[in-house]
């Protein structure tokens, strides 16, 4: 799947130099307090020799690279609560999933099986605290009628789910339960990125990259040009404002604003046999046509 971003037309105000994306406020991303490289391996370590320069990501980005993006299936909204961290997460492990398995096949994950572990009601969290918590845990899916009625078909408790937004469900009390879902919905392959032409590479790679600027953390899909701007084309948390849902971070706010949060690219999700059920399931009714 590819896609020819370039020189495409962008409303300016789709456009972040400032603050986060709905708002210059807060919106709970909060400056990282781990050292890089303590928990996970650096992308350009680990793709040594493939990281392109800014000349080479244009060149790139204009003959073609994966559209990411397409990979969306549900739209976030966090409202008031400072959850951003948690739901560029679970936002990063849909897209995985509808990248590895197909979109029939998403579960949409819920932000507060994250963030009850790693932030409290209005204080926020960093990025690499709920990107561990995702990599070693997993999430449960939001509580709706959809998810609910995939998690029946694929063999899981269809109780095992969360608000997309409350605060204070008692996650941590009913962790013993809700981890028998969460072990199905982790992040596996996860490399944390050290600088912005990583950071880009790994979106011309395919890979989506959650961060964090300006006190808001998001999930980032593609990279496109505005002339010869680079920029990342990242998932925002507030429904569908902007571009419908999306918005854009150039590359040089990326460069000046990034570092105190931190950056991480996805690149897969564990193998998980309730997927096995849906697809063998969808197998057999495709036969019986």
């Amino acid at each position: 799947m590819t896609s020819h971003n370039h020189n495409i037309a962008l409303d300016q105000s789709w456009i972040d130099t400032k603050g986060a994306g709905n708002s210059n406020k807060f919106s709970g991303c909060l400056p990282r307090t781990d050292k890089p490289g303590q928990y996970f391996g650096f992308f350009e370590e680990n793709f040594k020799g493939e990281i392109l320069d800014v000349d080479e990501i244009r060149a790139a980005i204009k003959k073609s690279h994966p559209n990411t993006s397409s990979y969306s299936s549900y739209k976030y909204h966090q409202g008031n609560n400072t959850m951003c961290t948690a739901n560029a997460a679970c936002q990063g492990h849909n897209y995985l999933q509808c990248k590895q398995y197909g979109s029939k096949f998403v579960f949409h994950l819920a932000p507060p099986s994250l963030y009850d572990f790693c932030g409290r009601p209005g204080s926020g969290s960093n990025v690499g605290d709920i990107v561990r918590r995702l990599r070693d845990h997993g999430g449960v899916p939001v509580d709706t009628d959809r998810n609910k009625a995939l998690m029946e078909k694929a063999g899981l408790d269809p109780t095992h789910v969360l608000d997309e937004r409350a605060y204070r469900q008692g996650t941590e009390r009913k962790w013993d339960k809700l981890k028998e879902t969460a072990q199905h919905f982790q992040l596996d392959e996860c490399f944390e990125i050290q600088g912005t032409n990583g950071f880009f590479t790994a979106l011309v790679k395919g890979f989506c990259v959650h961060y964090g600027r300006s006190g808001h953390s998001i999930l980032a899909a593609d990279a496109i040009l505005k002339i010869e701007d680079i920029i990342a084309k990242y998932q925002d948390s507030y429904g569908d404002s902007g571009d419908n849902g999306f918005r854009y971070d150039t590359y040089n706010y990326i460069k000046r604003s990034s570092a105190p949060y931190g950056a991480y690219a996805y690149r897969s999700i564990h193998h998980s046999p309730p997927f096995d059920r849906l697809l063998k399931l969808d197998l057999e009714q495709r036969m019986a046509l």
